[in-house]
């Protein structure tokens, strides 16, 4: 098992999306600590009621979301897919389509117990995570959240309607220095090695929310004026009782242990 892998890639392809990336890459990495929320409340979509044209929580939206990162510093077009009910059931996963070798990773959360699953069908192999790294499940939610909330934690910004994966998204541009420096407040991102100081003053940053649900749809910027890695929706739905239940019944949680200097406290 990858061990909670999947969730830290997430957090890690949002700071990619920053221009940057984690100071680890491991289990240990993606600045993978679950205790903290964004620069408000860990579940405030950005935006009020009447400009993301939906709820302004994103925490009960209920929704799928399937995701491409792109760029230069990418190996790929890797996708990531996350879907929750909005009433505790969660579940994300993470396949780079050019590593033919690993099989699609998903987590399932159901607000107390984690399972992570290799593969897919009857092929899958499902192990119960331990207790101790169940609360890390929640790095991909905060993540998510710490995007939407700088739109109203930073206020302002140019406004634009952009249509999304089908769906009618709000997007705001921001001065690339002032979003990083509200995403740095956030603990999840505090072993990211982006620094405002590596964007200059002209440099922007664009976040689109779902006018229905306020979730984040799109991420993009411009790093010393040349073009960021982008994070885009590229489907979105509402999902299903399949995309909460593991394929396989899990085999009890191994005897190791959170890696160490990680946080088991959940925001």
């Amino acid at each position: 098992m990858h061990r909670i892998a999947t969730g830290l890639v997430v957090a890690a392809m949002v700071l990619a999306a920053c221009g940057g990336s984690s100071k680890s890459s491991s289990t240990g990495g993606s600045g993978s600590t679950a205790s903290g929320g964004s620069g408000g409340s860990p579940t405030t979509a950005g935006g009020s009621s009447s400009d993301s044209g939906g709820s302004s929580n994103i925490s009960t939206a209920n929704i799928k979301v399937s995701y491409t990162e792109s760029g230069t510093g990418t190996t790929g077009n890797t996708t990531i897919t996350f879907a929750q009910n909005g009433k505790g059931k969660v579940s994300f996963s993470s396949q780079d389509p050019t590593d033919t070798t690993t099989p699609l990773t998903t987590i399932y959360v159901d607000g107390t117990n984690l399972v992570e699953c290799e593969g897919t069908g009857t092929k899958a192999s499902c192990t119960q995570v331990p207790a101790a790294e169940a609360a890390l499940g929640s790095t991909v939610t905060v993540a998510f959240s710490a995007l939407a909330s700088v739109v109203t934690s930073i206020g302002g910004g140019d406004k634009s309607s952009e249509t999304i994966a089908g769906r009618d998204a709000q997007c705001w541009k921001f001065k690339a220095q002032t979003v990083i420096g509200k995403l740095a407040t956030n603990p999840i991102f505090k072993n990211s090695d982006v620094k405002v100081s590596d964007y200059d003053a002209n440099d922007t940053e664009s976040i689109c929310l779902d006018k229905k649900t306020g979730f984040p749809l799109k991420f993009t910027g411009t790093k010393k004026g040349a073009a960021e890695n982008q994070l885009t929706a590229i489907a979105v739905s509402d999902p299903t009782d399949a995309d909460f239940t593991p394929p396989a019944t899990p085999a009890p949680a191994p005897s190791d242990t959170i890696p160490p200097g990680l946080s088991t406290t959940a925001p």
